[in-house]
């Protein structure tokens, strides 16, 4: 009771020297302070969303790097193993015009 008795003085107290006004400040700093929270929540929580998006696509971005690399090379080596090939086909072809050229000679 003490308490209470005390707390209306204080509310008088508070009245004599801030006017009846004081309430309604107390009142629109609450809601302040709420809309405030309720904004930085949401705004955590959308930075959760955005971090998660950009890190998927970033995984995704790297899938995609990854398999057109594993393409171009198997591109270059398929590209590698057809001139190894025309080369030595050229070595060949050069052998046997040199052997038909020794047997012509003969």
């Amino acid at each position: 009771m003490i308490e209470q008795g005390q707390s209306n003085q204080i509310d008088a107290i508070r009245n004599i020297l801030f006017g009846q006004n004081m309430k309604v400040y107390e009142e629109e700093f609450n809601r302040v302070r709420k809309f405030i929270a309720d904004n930085r929540a949401e705004m955590e929580a959308n930075a959760r969303l955005t971090n998660e998006q950009v890190m998927q696509t970033i995984a995704d971005l790297e899938r995609r790097i990854m398999l057109q690399m594993q393409k171009n090379q198997d591109e270059l080596l398929s590209a590698i193993r057809k001139l190894e090939d025309d080369k030595l086909d050229r070595r060949q072809m050069g052998k046997l015009l040199t052997d038909i050229g020794s047997h012509i000679a003969l």
